[in-house]
């Protein structure tokens, strides 16, 4: 099992590599080189978090129901594990630590005084000793703010077949978790960033991840007027297979069916358009 984490995290790559690197360089202090080599793998690993990537949490220990959820990077904040006098340990942003030691950075083992804390003032003052070193990650996943650290959030490569979302496109919202009612609606992009601007009729403009909408061809887009075709309904499953008439489009269609069902209202995902 042990031999399994230092292959699944590229131990022995990375130690390989600091190994040649120190051969080759023959510096004078070698433990300094591998402070140096080190720190330069944490600056490249905190590189990626990037604001506005794709990201899936994973490893976590505690809340493990999130581990596979997808979200967007809001941000990064590098903090300091600081043991405290009292006992307690105390994970703080480094800008708000000063370090006692006499240099300018800040290293494990280094006596440090807590300052600038702006919420928790009772904070600031206290001493302690720096254990190590933390990226803490916030992140947005189903409409929510969370932070994590750094190693339970995995960065998703951008998809090749992800669409780009013009302004004006046409589109329906899909795979949402909260306001699940949404999905199935169809709307307008109004403008897009990391994430796009939909008018939705009777709705107004909502806001949704590009993950959460797919692009409709001309063809797929339900109108006042179109002819439609009813499909995986539950409550009323003898409706499946009936076309209708679109007569309005809100959170719900209102469709006109052929004698004796008349109008009924319908969800948009149980339609969809027939082509004539």
């Amino acid at each position: 099992m042990a031999v399994d984490y230092l292959r699944g995290k590229g131990i022995p790559d990375m130690i390989d590599a600091a190994i040649a690197g120190l051969l080759k360089e023959r510096p004078v202090d070698p433990a300094q080189y591998f402070l140096g080599y080190f720190q330069s793998v944490v600056d490249r690993n905190n590189m990626k978090f990037v604001k506005g990537s794709d990201i899936v949490i994973q490893n976590l220990l505690v809340r493990q129901e999130m581990n596979g959820m997808k979200g967007k990077l809001m941000g990064k904040q590098n903090e300091v594990v600081i043991a405290l006098q009292d006992g307690s340990k105390r994970s703080i942003s480094t800008n708000q630590i000063r370090n006692l030691g006499g240099h300018s950075c800040i290293l494990k083992g280094d006596t440090v005084e807590i300052c600038g804390m702006t919420l928790d003032l009772s904070l600031n003052g206290k001493r302690g000793r720096v254990l190590g070193f933390v990226t803490k990650v916030f992140v947005w996943v189903n409409g929510e703010s969370h932070a994590f650290d750094s190693h339970n959030i995995g960065i998703l490569e951008p998809s090749a077949t992800q669409p780009e979302l013009a302004s004006g496109s046409r589109v329906k919202v899909v795979n949402l978790a909260i306001n699940t009612d949404l999905n199935g609606q169809v709307g307008t992009v109004k403008g897009t960033q990391q994430t796009a601007f939909v008018a939705i009729e009777d709705l107004g403009i909502r806001c949704f991840q590009i993950t959460d909408l797919e692009p409709l061809s001309s063809s797929d887009t339900i109108t006042k007027g179109t002819t439609v075709k009813i499909k995986r309904l539950l409550l009323e499953p003898e409706l499946n297979g009936k076309t209708a008439v679109v007569r309005s489009i809100g959170a719900k269609v209102i469709v006109q069916l052929p004698s004796p069902h008349g109008i009924v209202s319908l969800p948009p995902m149980s339609l969809s358009q027939v082509n004539t």
